[in-house]
């Protein structure tokens, strides 16, 4: 159950930077290591689990449209 929360956690400080960083203009998407760049010491995680998050979350976004 700690993991899930964990992985709720990140997913939720994620979407956060990503509505931050995402350029309204041209809607790109920002890096795995600009989200990481962002992310508090304790929810860091490795580049690929992020970039993961990332594409979740936009995938999320779309949905939304």
């Amino acid at each position: 159950m700690r993991k899930y929360l964990d992985g709720q956690a990140v997913h939720s400080a994620v979407r956060a930077i990503v509505a931050d960083l995402t350029c309204p203009c041209c809607s790109s998407q920002p890096s795995a290591k600009q989200v990481l760049a962002k992310l508090p010491a304790e929810l860091k995680r490795d580049p690929r689990t992020i970039g993961a998050h990332i594409r979740q979350v936009v995938a999320e976004l779309e949905e939304q449209k």
